[in-house]
């Protein structure tokens, strides 16, 4: 049985892996801006090996994810329930798709992404996601994805590519 280890992007994740039983995950981390815990929650937190990291993650250069793998090591779970910044970063389907890579690319080998996007601002990014979700069912049987109410579930399954190739790619005619 191998370790877990999780992450939650766009948050401190204390709350959220606190609804774990305990050890179910061997490390944990968020991944924000800034760590604004108060120190009994920093202390709590260390206790049970999870940690924060300041760290933008719109950032779409590889350096920052490689620096969270560094940290935590791949990944087996991660959560993004962001609101905001999505709206922004989104406005680009190469920014997102990039986003989205990266996060990809740091997932282990049958492990879940679970991306909560805010559409009210842009109803146009729904039908984005589910066409780039369309074309990477399509082109990549190994890996399940579904796109459904502004939720991206992503299955990295065995044997899955270890990145994703860009939508440039995804969407070339043949």
């Amino acid at each position: 049985t191998r370790e877990l280890c999780a992450v939650e992007f766009g948050g401190p994740g204390s709350r959220l892996f606190r609804g774990f039983t305990r050890k179910f995950f061997t490390r944990t981390a968020g991944v924000c801006l800034k760590d604004v815990r108060p120190e009994n929650i920093k202390k709590f937190d260390a206790e049970n090996n999870h940690m924060v990291i300041e760290k933008n993650i719109l950032d779409t250069r590889n350096k920052t994810y490689a620096e969270i793998v560094q940290a935590v090591g791949k990944v087996d779970l991660i959560i993004s329930k962001m609101e905001g910044s999505w709206v922004f970063s989104a406005r680009d389907g190469i920014v997102l798709d990039r986003i989205i890579n990266n996060w990809y690319s740091i997932l282990n080998e049958n492990s879940l992404m679970f991306i909560q996007f805010n559409m009210q601002y842009m109803p146009d990014m729904q039908h984005m996601v589910e066409k780039w979700a369309d074309a990477i069912k399509e082109k990549l049987p190994k890996i399940d994805i579904q796109v459904e109410k502004n939720v991206l579930r992503l299955h990295k399954r065995e044997g899955a590519p270890e990145e994703l190739p860009p939508a440039t790619q995804l969407f070339k005619q043949s």
